[in-house]
This record gives C-alpha cells, sequence and structure tokens, in this order.
C-alpha cells in the first residue's frame, strides 16, 4: 500500500512507529496502525496509532495537530482517493443517493489543487463518464 510505505509504518500524527519508548525507557509495543477516514465522505485520510485515531475522532478535540491532520492528511499530499471500504459499511448507494454522493465526491475532487496534470485529465473523463452513465447532462 502507498500509503504505508510513505508513512513509513508511522502514525500520520504522532509518527510513533510499531515500537514506542514507554516511561520507564523500555521499548513498548504499540498496536498497529489502523486506516482512519472521512465520514463524511468515507475517504481514507491516513494510517493512525490507536491512540491518536481515538484522540482525533472525538469532536472536542481542537489541538493543532488534529485540525492539521484534517485539513491536510497524508492522502490529500500524496493526491490520492482511496474509498473506506469495511465489512460494516452499508449497502452501495443507489437511485437519487448515488447521484448526491456523486457529486459530493467530483465537488471534491474538483477543489483538489495539487493533483498531476495527468490525473486530473484521468479523473475528468471518469467524471465525464459517470455523468453520462447517470444521465447528468
Amino acid at each position: 500500500m502507498v500509503l504505508r510505505e510513505w508513512q513509513k509504518d508511522r502514525c500520520a500524527i504522532c509518527a510513533r512507529g510499531p515500537f514506542a519508548r514507554g516511561p520507564n525507557a523500555r521499548r513498548r509495543y504499540v498496536p498497529r496502525l489502523v486506516v482512519d477516514h472521512d465520514h463524511s465522505n468515507g475517504l481514507i485520510r491516513g494510517l493512525l496509532c490507536p491512540g491518536c485515531n481515538h484522540a482525533e475522532g472525538r469532536a472536542s478535540t481542537k489541538a493543532t495537530r488534529y485540525v492539521g491532520y484534517r485539513q491536510r492528511p497524508p492522502t490529500a499530499i500524496l493526491g490520492i482517493i482511496v474509498p473506506y471500504v469495511s465489512s460494516f459499511q452499508p449497502e452501495a448507494p443507489k437511485g437519487e443517493a448515488l447521484v448526491a454522493r456523486f457529486r459530493q465526491v467530483s465537488s471534491e475532487l474538483s477543489n483538489r489543487r495539487h493533483l498531476h496534470p495527468e490525473d486530473r485529465q484521468l479523473i475528468d473523463e471518469l467524471l465525464t463518464i459517470a455523468r453520462v452513465a447517470l444521465r447528468l447532462d
């Protein structure tokens, strides 16, 4: 996975790897990284340690590092778009819900300024195909 390699198996917020120093200077194992995603759009943001994932998910978290992470997560830095897929995920949207989801994703894509020109061209082509398939044009 490109994201795991880019993050070098470290948390995107605290940069801790799978081993961290404990209070007694002993190395303790920190559980594997978890996939963090934005619940509003269903896209993966980055890989976090369980502690940062829990803290980031709390609505009351206003710390600069969490705000910065939300504004510019690793996937945005890399210019990749990865949908979050879970075994608990509800059925894919259909009908009007599908059209609404398409509009939401296409709006988010069009607002991304850091995409490589070739990637933007491919995305625009995919959006055109989807518009025709959904009969939005």
